[in-house]
């Protein structure tokens, strides 16, 4: 008899397939609709281009927190230009205050997760040329600076791989489904100034589904890069 685990595990594909059926069926046509569709509340912001860039993913559900502003003063001591994308409407007053403090910023809908805002972002900032040297991909939902000293962005430019992360998910099991977590990425210049980094994200079809999400754009990303021999790094490994 098959142990109970992989019964519960097959049991559980099974259900988040019929659920997600909808978001399988016409995803490219879905995503071109938007591209051609969706116009971005686009807002330029006092910090001007830098030695890197950084997109910071928001859902300020109870507005823009003061550790979202610590975080984008540190980031432009350490020579990196804020681009601020929200997954909600942001109030003139938090609009005013991240503009001071940022290259950009830009609200969209809330579609896609982490993803989706990842990818409008950084369709944008290659269209109008700014992107230098790393970019800096990450979300709120990480307390960043822990302090005035924190090491982060110095480690992340440090590390020589092409594609760093904070941690790497191992899955022994399936090698596939190996990936860094998307809450924290470094690409390095080596990816950035790649064809295939603006063709990974342009073909990139993003989904309100966060199975689907984890499998086709966190799992697919560490894969994508990896398979057209870019190298992989990481701070931490879990299994």
């Amino acid at each position: 008899m098959l142990p109970f685990w992989k019964i519960e595990r097959e049991l559980r594909r099974l259900a988040f397939k019929v659920i997600d059926l909808p978001q399988r069926v016409g995803g490219q046509r879905r995503q071109a609709i938007y591209d051609r569709t969706v116009r971005l509340n686009i807002t330029d912001g006092a910090c001007g281009t830098l030695e890197d860039t950084a997109i910071l993913l928001l859902y300020p559900i109870d507005g823009v927190a003061l550790s979202t502003l610590e975080a984008l003063t540190h980031l432009q001591e350490k020579g990196v230009a804020p681009v601020v994308v929200s997954n909600l409407p942001l109030s003139e007053t938090d609009r005013d205050k991240i503009a001071a403090r940022a290259h950009l910023v830009i609200e969209r809908p809330n579609r896609g997760y982490d993803f989706g805002g990842y990818r409008d972002g950084i369709l944008k900032i290659l269209e109008r040329g700014d992107l230098c040297g790393n970019l800096f991909v990450f979300n709120d939902s990480i307390w960043f600076p822990l302090s005035s000293r924190c090491s982060l962005i110095d480690d992340a430019r440090n590390n020589q791989s092409d594609l760093f992360g904070i941690y790497f998910n191992h899955r022994d099991r399936d090698p596939r489904r190996s990936h860094l977590q998307s809450y924290f990425y470094r690409f390095g210049p080596r990816i950035t100034r790649s064809p295939d980094f603006l063709s990974f994200w342009k073909n990139l079809v993003v989904y309100n589904s966060k199975d689907l999400t984890v499998r086709r754009c966190e799992m697919a990303l560490t894969n994508w890069f990896a398979s057209r021999n870019f190298s992989i790094g990481q701070k931490y490994s879990v299994n």
